[in-house]
Formats: structure tokens, sequence, C-alpha cells
């Protein structure tokens, strides 16, 4: 993790999203579990996420992350406390197999967040049609 090479810059966002993951029960079955996430920043091959500290998602935990109904695959790499809030910590996401409509989202925001434009998410909301 701390020796790993980063293919892409990461860009300061913050957008509101879930975090969805799985977890396959004693008794049989699987449960699906969400958590509302804040992302600090993202690029085009991963991202780093705001969640509740009693989060327990391990490194190599494969999640869903979704803005909106726009959604793809990722890998847990790590974690981080939050230095600014106690209860709260970081998770360090790379996107696995990110569609091309996912990845067009991600890159809008980046771009708009590059150019100092303020970001709004009623804006994406209202625009995912147009992506």
């Amino acid at each position: 993790m701390g020796n790993e090479r980063r293919t892409f810059e990461r860009t300061d966002v913050a957008v509101a999203g879930q975090l969805q993951w799985q977890l396959k029960r004693r008794t049989g079955g699987i449960k699906t579990n969400s958590i509302d996430i804040r992302t600090l920043n993202l690029s085009i091959d991963g991202a780093r996420v705001s969640t509740a500290k009693k989060t327990r998602l391990p490194a190599g935990a494969s999640v869903r992350l979704d803005f909106n109904g726009i959604s793809s695959p990722a890998r847990v790499r790590g974690q981080l406390p939050d230095p600014h809030d106690t209860r709260r910590k970081i998770l360090l996401l790379q996107f696995e197999e990110a569609t091309p409509e996912f990845l067009q989202f991600i890159d809008r925001w980046v771009d708009a967040a590059r150019g100092n434009k303020a970001f709004k998410s009623e804006y994406w909301k209202n625009h995912q049609a147009a992506l």
C-alpha cells in the first residue's frame, strides 16, 4: 500500500455516496450492508472516502461504490484514521472493472474540481442523462 505507485493523480473532490458490501451469514444466505460516505479525493483509478469509524472492512474486501445509481466495484486497499474527526476513518479504494459511464462521471467531477468550479451534487443528479 505505502510503496505502491499511483497511476493517476488524485484531485480533492467532496461527493456524497454509498458504500455497499456483502457478508455471508453463519446460518446461510448473504446480507448486504451499506453505509453513507463522502469522498475526500478521486482519480480515474480510485478514491479516498470518509466513513464511520465503526465500519469494519479489511484490506482486500470487495465493495461497491455508488453515486446516485452510478456505481463501480472497488477493493479496499487500506484504512487510515481521520485526522479531523475521531468518529470517522478514511478508506482507500481502488476501482475494479469500472464501466465507461462511471469513469466519465468521475472524470467530469475531477475536471470541475481542477478548474476550481464549485461542485454541487444537485447539478450532477440533474445531468446524469447527459453523461
